[in-house]
């Protein structure tokens, strides 16, 4: 799966991206410049911003197992 990450400097994005792609996806990441995305890579965004908050809540609260240890270990 091609994923973009927005703010991927931060804690949250930096880890996302780094588990995306040790789980085999094409995992890349932006400063929240989102002008850039479309320009360099092509990205047309499927979702707007709120639906995309929304849905990485929803996924937050379901995956604590997953996240939290990274949380830990830093």
């Amino acid at each position: 799966m091609r994923i973009l990450v927005m703010g991927g400097a931060g804690f949250i994005g930096g880890h996302l991206t780094q588990r995306f792609a040790a789980d085999g996806h094409d995992a890349e990441h932006t400063h929240a410049n989102s002008s850039k995305t479309s320009e360099l890579l092509g990205y047309d965004p499927r979702r707007t911003i709120q639906e995309g908050v929304a849905e990485f809540v929803k996924w937050y609260h379901s995956n604590r197992k997953w996240y939290e240890p990274l949380v830990l270990e830093s």
